[in-house]
């Protein structure tokens, strides 16, 4: 009976030490998580991030944006199905294509020196057996008595700006009749348009007591 006892006695014992053990872990640790939550303390407890789970197949390449060069051109961007209708081209002009004046024309008109000496202007527009425009510009002399020698460069024709030199012939003229001599024929390219003729004979002498240094006649045509 004695060591029953004695037995019973030291669990007891056993079971009162263990209680008071387990109490005082119990208070250990729960002082611990207080000071950790209390922020009066300055202790924190550590946080632990819980990784964001990785998809299947890994992640995907970075996308990287290239801003296109300062002389690109972007094309505007159209919904699925859109048909892409061309820009209209405007034709170019047409090419207005000059028209020389009417062939077969012709006319005349002379000087007015107020004496019997002057110099005629006669004019012929026509087609060539080629098919192009000429002008014939044919240059008189019309007088009474009348002697003159050749003079290189005498005369002087201008066509709408264009200028043809031709010499004066030698005249040799003591009838009493009034009379017409030729001196010279222009041939030049017809111009396109309106036609202004000037026509000079740098005569550089006198008739009938006048003196004259350049005998000048000019007209213009217009064509219809």
């Amino acid at each position: 009976m004695r060591k029953t006892s004695a037995y019973i006695t030291v669990a007891l014992i056993l079971v009162v030490a263990a209680a008071v053990i387990s109490i005082r872990l119990f208070a250990r640790n729960g002082a611990r998580e207080t000071e950790a939550q209390d922020p009066a303390n300055g202790i924190h407890a550590p946080v632990t991030e819980t990784p964001a789970p990785t998809p299947a197949g890994g992640l995907p390449d970075p996308v990287i944006l290239t801003p296109p060069p300062a002389d690109a051109t972007v094309e505007p961007m159209l919904p699925t199905g859109t048909p892409v209708v061309p820009e209209e081209e405007t034709p170019p002009p047409a090419a207005v294509t000059a028209q020389p004046i009417l062939a077969n024309a012709s006319g005349s008109f002379s000087s007015d020196t107020g004496t019997y000496l002057n110099m005629l202007v006669e004019w012929r527009v026509y087609t060539d057996d080629a098919g192009a425009a000429k002008l014939d510009v044919t240059l008189s002399a019309t007088h009474y008595s009348l002697r003159i020698d050749e003079q290189m460069g005498g005369l002087e024709l201008n066509v709408n700006g264009q200028v043809y030199t031709a010499a004066t012939p030698a005249i040799r003229y003591d009838g009493k009749g009034f009379v017409t001599t030729p001196m010279h024929t222009f041939t030049v390219d017809a111009p396109v348009g309106a036609m202004r003729i000037s026509a000079t004979w740098h005569y550089l002498g006198s008739y009938s007591g006048k003196t004259l240094n350049d005998i000048t006649a000019s007209d213009t045509y217009y064509p219809s």
